[in-house]
């Protein structure tokens, strides 16, 4: 992830934007302070954060600032960790957040990039959620 944030902050065509929940990010990294060359948009969750709260934080903190930078493609690491049977993360989103989260970023991406997503599968650690979390997500993918 560092050396990731490194390129991010040296192209300013790139655009980086990041969810998350843990503190004990990389030294000097992972602060809603760091903006690269306005290019990183982090936004940390605090645990217990339920789906609607996320969606806000998702849609004011990251999606709003795709404007400026309107992508070509937008790329999605699905990460399900999230999920509130997760052993993880301790935030609060039901499966179903999932779908509402995806369809929030497609959205985006019909406004921008003619719909153009590529999203990579990540992990989670209860398998009945990251089952259903990942049913749901692929559900709003299909839709678009």
């Amino acid at each position: 992830m560092e050396m990731a944030r490194k390129k991010f902050s040296l192209k300013t065509k790139q655009l980086l934007m990041v969810l998350y929940t843990n503190s004990h990010y990389f030294q000097c990294t992972g602060s809603e302070q760091e903006k690269g060359m306005g290019n990183i948009f982090n936004a940390p969750i605090l645990a217990g954060t339920e789906g609607k709260d996320f969606i806000k934080i998702l849609e004011n903190k990251i999606l709003n600032n795709i404007d400026k930078f309107r992508p070509e493609i937008i790329l999605i690491s699905a990460g399900f960790d999230a999920h509130k049977r997760d052993p993880l993360a301790h935030i609060n989103l039901e499966s179903k957040d999932y779908y509402d989260l995806t369809k929030k970023i497609i959205e985006i991406a019909n406004i921008h990039c003619q719909g153009r997503i590529i999203s990579f599968l990540e992990g989670g650690y209860d398998l009945l959620a990251l089952s259903e979390s990942i049913k749901e997500h692929l559900l709003g993918l299909q839709e678009n």
